[in-house]
């Protein structure tokens, strides 16, 4: 029997999205669509997959087939995080009862007793050592350790 896997969408069209979509797509889980806020991206595409519309695209979708990427990153050369508004995003979204899947590559370093909770991204060469946690919605972006 074989059990079907949720469909996954990534929230964001940007940079950090290229990089969750090429991690993801390695480990063998092509995303279905990409979900952006700028109408200027609906129809094109990034690294094959679909940028599908807005917001009101997923939350017309029965949450329980679903999991999502949140890929809102920084903006380069701003000088500010982002980390409110990709906290805002998360929290959006499992208010409506949605799940996010953690984005890990497969060449990055987790020991056995680390913890990963819900919806992080642990990317290119990272290393998590023993009984290190990232809490949920974190990035451990590409070369970092803890």
């Amino acid at each position: 029997m074989t059990i079907k896997q949720p469909d996954i969408y990534v929230l964001c069209a940007g940079g950090h999205a290229r990089v969750a979509i090429d991690i993801l797509t390695a480990n063998g889980r092509k995303p279905k669509g990409l979900i952006d806020k700028n109408p200027e991206l609906y129809g094109s595409s990034v690294l094959n997959v679909p940028v599908i519309g807005g917001e009101e695209v997923i939350l017309s979708l029965d949450n329980s087939g679903v999991v999502l990427v949140n890929a809102l990153g920084n903006r380069p050369g701003n000088g500010k995080s982002n980390l409110r508004a990709r906290r805002d995003l998360f929290e959006r979204f499992k208010l409506r009862g949605f799940q996010f899947d953690s984005v890990v590559s497969a060449d990055a370093s987790l020991s056995n007793s680390s913890k990963l909770e819900e919806g992080c991204h642990a990317l290119t060469r990272t290393i998590i050592h023993t009984g290190s946690s990232l809490g949920a919605n974190s990035i451990l972006n590409t070369g970092a350790s803890i």
